[in-house]
């Protein structure tokens, strides 16, 4: 009596398994098919002006670090429109933000260059829209803290 039990939960379970499986994939490809069909690809413009918006900045350096050793800061962020090169000159905005004598809020843009490019681990020559990039600059690393 009690093998069979067992044999009729054992059959229960792989047949209920199985339904379950097939209903998981189902799924998977419906939504999958939707993904693909329904969701447009943005745009991607390679020939504009370039324009990253920066999610967070880096001092890559170690503390205690030699000065002649001493990298620039680094921004991490995704490239909007445009391609950017290792060499390419950079303008950082709105900069240093400070107050003149009067009281008014003064903006001062940061100039630099690109020293290098990462995604992941990967070192890049060149960087396009779309994922994440970060930024290797001449910056002080102390504004990019």
């Amino acid at each position: 009596m009690l093998e069979w039990r067992c044999r009729d939960l054992t059959s229960f379970l792989s047949l209920f398994l199985s339904l379950f499986l097939s209903l998981v994939l189902s799924l998977v490809l419906s939504s999958e098919r939707y993904l693909c069909t329904k969701i447009p690809v943005p745009p991607r413009d390679f020939t504009s002006t370039p324009r990253l918006i920066v999610i967070r900045s880096f001092d890559v350096n170690k503390p205690g670090e030699d000065v002649a050793n001493l990298k620039g800061g680094v921004a991490g962020g995704s490239i909007l429109q445009g391609v950017l090169k290792i060499g390419d000159l950079i303008e950082v905005r709105p900069g240093i933000v400070s107050k003149d004598d009067e009281g008014k809020v003064k903006c001062q843009p940061i100039f630099s260059r690109i020293v290098s490019l990462y995604a992941e681990s990967n070192d890049l020559r060149f960087a396009v829209p779309g994922g994440l990039i970060g930024v290797g600059t001449q910056i002080d690393p102390t504004l990019t803290r």
